[in-house]
C-alpha cells in the first residue's frame, strides 16, 4: 500500500477544480465540516480521515470523468 504523501502527489485534477478546492480550504473548519463529510459523529485521526477523504474524492472523480465522457 502506498503512503499518504505518495497518494496525494499522484493526484492530478483539472486546474479549475484545484482552484475551487483552494478557495474552499480558506473557510474549512475541521471540527465542523469533517464529521459531516465523513458521516462520523466524532473526528477520526488525521491519517484515517485523509484516507477516507481520498477514497471519497476518487469516487467523485470517477463520476466526473464518466459524465465528461
Amino acid at each position: 500500500m502506498q503512503d499518504l504523501l505518495t497518494m496525494l502527489t499522484r493526484l492530478h485534477r483539472p486546474r479549475l477544480l484545484m482552484r475551487a478546492a483552494r478557495i474552499g480550504a480558506e473557510d474549512y473548519q475541521r471540527g465542523t465540516h469533517l464529521p459531516r463529510i465523513l458521516g462520523f459523529g466524532i473526528l477520526p485521526r488525521h491519517g484515517t480521515a485523509l484516507l477516507k477523504l481520498i477514497e471519497i474524492e476518487a469516487d467523485l472523480n470517477t463520476q466526473r470523468k464518466a459524465a465528461d465522457g
